[in-house]
Parts: C-alpha cells; structure tokens; sequence
C-alpha cells in the first residue's frame, strides 16, 4: 500500500512537473537568455525554502553529502536547460516517450552491471513493452504534417537535445540511487537543500554578469516576469521537488531495473495527459503509445 501511494504521489508530481515546464517554457524560451538565468535562481530560491522546510529547518552536512550535491546540482541545471528548450521543438507526449522509454535502458543496464541487480522475465518484458511504444511513436512522427510541426519537431538540434536528455535522466537515476543506499550520507532533505543553495548562487552571479552587461540591475530584469509566470515556476519547482523527495524514497525499496521502468512508463503517462491538456495533436500512434505505456506500468 504505501508503494503505491508513494507512486501515485511520483505520478501527480511528474505530471505537474511536465504541464509547468511547459508553461515556462514558452515564456523563457521568447525572452532571453537572462530568462533562463531568473528561472534557475527562482527554482533554487524556491527549493531551497521547499526543502528547509520539508526538513523541518534542520539541515545537516557532511563531506560525502557536499559531494552528492554538487554533482546533483550539476544534472539539475543541466536538465532544467534541457527540458525548457527541448519543449521549444517537440510535443510533451513524443519527448516523454522516447527520453523515458531510452533513459530506462541506460539505466536497467547501469543496475545490472553496476548494482549487481537481477535481470528477470518481468523486467525484461517491461523494457520490450516501452521499447514498441517508442516505435509507435517514430511510426507518429515519421511524416510532419506541415512545415511548422517539421521545424519544431525534426533536426539535428532535437536530437543531440534528446540524447543529453537522456543521458542526463540516467546519471540522475544513478547519482540518486548512490546516495539513497549510502551510508556516510546525512539526510535527503540536507542534500536537496545544499543542491538547490549551489544552484541559487551561481545563477545569482551569472545574473549578475548579465545584468552588468544589460546595464539593468537583477531587480530590473526580475519585473520583466508577469506574476502568471513567476507563479508558474514555482509550481514547477515544488512539483520537481516533491517528486525528487519520493524518488529517493521509492530508491531505497526498490532495485533501479525495478524502479525506472515503472517510472519511465508513469512519465510517459503524464506527458501524454500534458500534451492533451495543451490540446497537441495527438494521432493514433501516439494514443497507442500511452495505452502500452500503461501496460508497462501494471504487469
């Protein structure tokens, strides 16, 4: 029962995640590259509170949680940049497809090879499962139906972006499975925390620098945000980091070839509702795709 509630939990927070990346997506993506700066310093600002808070303002540190964050802190401002520009070419369902479906074999390989982790008939059927809904979803893709959906959707930038994509999500996995089975860590609040202090500074001083360039101060590029926006980003950042927390959570029971396919297939999912609730056109591969996805989820 309370793996299940744990995700169900992960299941709402991705899908929160995925709608608010979106909607920030379309406002940093047309404003600038001090835009992208504003949104890392706010998602750090705000995860640093979420966390002290989760925390109950007891942060604890020691070298070896130091280390974990700052290598964490790293994967995050990498993907944050990744997933905001990569929502700029392509529909949430197709990126949520594909990056899932690829990011759970890199890391059911990294568990098995790493971790030590079984290889049974059930995890394998799994990653088949996932495999054939990425096919459906190239089958959706494979003829743009206009020039407008082949300039946000094909090209050399789309795919080097899903490759660091997927990449990023299965060292992500990796370095959240590290910590969660360590036992020279403190604990997940204390790490998130440090995390999101590492990223609040530095993209405090590269805002600085853009401001000294723009010759604005970080205040004046601070109200160029409407308050929707602002509001938007910090949901997705309390959705990020709840989904963090659960994370570490469901690592601690669960062996990652256990893990990541369910919530490969759960991502999967929720990019398909976000993409319906933006109304993306969807064909009938792409409602393939999400029909299988859940059949990963449930066997």
């Amino acid at each position: 029962m309370e793996i299940f509630l744990l995700l169900l939990a992960y299941a709402l927070a991705t899908l929160g995640g995925k709608v608010f990346s979106k909607l920030c997506s379309n406002t940093v993506t047309e404003n600038g590259e001090e835009s992208y700066t504003l949104f890392m310093l706010i998602n750090g600002l705000v995860a640093c509170l979420f966390f002290a808070i989760s925390g109950g303002f007891s942060i604890s540190l020691n070298l070896t949680t130091v280390l974990y964050s700052v290598a964490f802190a790293l994967l995050v401002a990498l993907s944050l940049f990744v997933t905001l520009v990569i929502y700029h070419y392509a529909d949430v369902a197709s990126v949520g497809v594909i990056t899932g479906s690829m990011s759970l074999l890199g890391t059911t390989l990294v568990g098995v090879l790493f971790f030590s982790e079984e290889m049974d008939i059930r995890r394998a059927i799994r990653i088949a499962v996932l495999l054939v809904a990425v096919v459906f979803v190239f089958l959706e893709n494979r003829k743009p139906k206009s020039e407008e959906e082949h300039r946000r959707g094909g090209g050399i930038v789309l795919f080097l972006l899903l490759l660091l994509m997927i990449a990023t999500t299965c060292l992500t996995t990796v370095v959240t499975k590290l910590f969660a089975i360590s036992e020279r860590v403190t604990d997940e609040n204390s790490f998130f925390f440090f995390t999101n202090v590492i990223l609040s500074v530095t993209s405090l001083l590269v805002l600085l620098i853009q401001s000294v360039k723009k010759k604005k101060t970080p205040i004046t590029l601070l109200t160029t945000l409407r308050p929707l926006e602002l509001l938007f980003m910090v949901a997705n950042t309390v959705a990020s980091n709840v989904g963090s927390l659960v994370g570490v959570l469901l690592l601690r029971t669960m062996d990652i070839a256990v893990y990541t396919p369910i919530t490969s297939a759960l991502a999967i999912i929720a990019g398909a509702l976000a993409s319906i609730l933006f109304r993306e056109k969807l064909g009938k591969w792409s409602y393939l795709a999400l029909a299988i996805a859940t059949l990963a989820v449930i066997i």
